[in-house]
């Protein structure tokens, strides 16, 4: 029964049964939903969490985890943000060298730096539109000046220009990037279809 309630209140918990899913932290979270994040005057912020408050709708400090007690309603927390790695997946559509299109898939491992949340929290709108904007302008500035056959080989050199021009736009608001790793390579299916034709047309010569 307590399996069962926990997995109501919290799906994430369903990915020890189902493996397919991704992105989601396996761990189990026993706290009681009502009071995980506090009641009134009593405030928490959980692990690898930081809390924001405010008093009077102005920025105060930056709590740490743990319980805090604050006047409330003049104070309170505002809001939490994690400093867990998160992972991003972006597909973006190119035109190659040789005038082909192709989806190349971009995998982004990243977390906020604790010495910059204020920045990640504030400065920030839409922290996540940013980054996928930038990916894809990475992606549609170095696909076109290689060819299809380029792309595949050049896996690692398409990853190490998405992460440069990412750490260069975003550090300054708290983003620290662990990797970017490019994780498939798919052109259109008609082009795949001739080059699957070539190569066996090859192996049979």
């Amino acid at each position: 029964f307590q399996h069962q309630a926990t997995s109501l209140q919290y799906p994430a918990y369903s990915i020890l049964a189902d493996p397919s899913l991704t992105n989601v932290n396996p761990a189990i979270d026993r706290a009681i939903l009502l009071f995980a994040h506090g009641c009134l005057c009593c405030q928490c912020v959980r692990t690898q969490e930081v809390g924001f408050t405010e008093q009077c709708g102005r920025f105060e400090s930056i709590l740490s985890p743990g319980l805090h007690c604050m006047c409330w309603p003049i104070n309170t927390i505002s809001g939490r943000i994690s400093l867990r790695v998160q992972q991003c997946d972006i597909t973006c559509q190119s035109l190659t060298l040789d005038k082909l299109f192709c989806h190349v898939k971009v995998c982004v491992l990243f977390h906020i730096s604790v010495h910059r949340a204020y920045e990640a929290y504030y400065r920030l709108e839409d922290p996540m539109e940013i980054m996928q904007r930038c990916v894809l302008d990475s992606i549609q500035s170095i696909c076109p000046t290689m060819t299809l056959d380029q792309i595949f080989l050049s896996q690692t050199r398409i990853a190490n220009f998405v992460f440069s021009r990412l750490a260069e736009s975003l550090r300054a608001y708290g983003y620290e990037f662990t990797r970017v790793l490019v994780t498939h390579i798919r052109p259109n299916s008609l082009v795949r279809a001739s080059m699957d034709e070539i190569a066996a047309n090859r192996a049979l010569k």
